[in-house]
């Protein structure tokens, strides 16, 4: 399609060529033309494409949201115990007798 356009053009510019600034309009009249064209092919697909995303958006929102619902109603309380990891002596430990037994 474009290759057409730009014979078209092509060919109203050639026609005109006698008349040196009549051309020089008509040429860059054609250009604009053709890159118009592209742009706004350009902006149709970006709106296509930014509707699309939009709705799939929307779409994981949704699911997020039941999601969401169902990890709160799940949620439970847990007590954790901390173990310090510094470096004592085993007599020092309080560990049961058996430990200090087994301890090489």
């Amino acid at each position: 399609m474009l290759a057409l356009l730009y014979n078209e053009c092509y060919d109203f510019t050639r026609n005109a060529l006698s008349k040196w600034v009549g051309a020089n309009v008509k040429i860059m009249g054609c250009i604009l033309m053709n890159w118009s064209i592209v742009f706004n092919v350009l902006l149709v697909i970006l709106a296509i494409v930014l509707g699309v995303l939009y709705y799939f958006g929307q779409e994981l929102e949704k699911r997020q949201v039941e999601t969401q619902a169902t990890i709160d109603a799940a949620k439970q309380v847990v007590t954790l115990m901390a173990i310090d990891k510094k470096k004592m002596k085993i007599k020092e430990a309080g560990l049961p007798a058996i430990v200090y037994e087994q301890t090489p």
